[in-house]
């Protein structure tokens, strides 16, 4: 149960961090799609938006929840559960 609620908080917390970075970084070349269906977003704005979006989203997840199990691994001493 702890685990859970560590991986996951870890989780939420790297999605919103990313989203707000990706938002931020994307406005330097051009205003990121805020409806990627919207009639005026073409469809290659529209796949880069989505291809960058799911990248960053799977990274920070992926490292967040590497390094919660590095922190429990500290904390506990044992690798955390399944």
């Amino acid at each position: 149960m702890q685990w859970s609620l560590v991986a996951g908080a870890a989780g939420v917390l790297a999605v919103l961090v990313v989203r707000r970075g990706l938002a931020d970084g994307w406005r330097w070349w051009d205003d990121p799609p805020e409806n990627p269906v919207a009639p005026d977003v073409t469809w290659p704005q529209a796949l880069e938006w989505a291809g960058a979006t799911g990248a960053a989203m799977a990274l920070a997840q992926l490292l967040a929840l590497r390094g919660s199990a590095i922190g429990w691994r500290l904390l506990k001493g044992t690798l955390p559960p399944l």
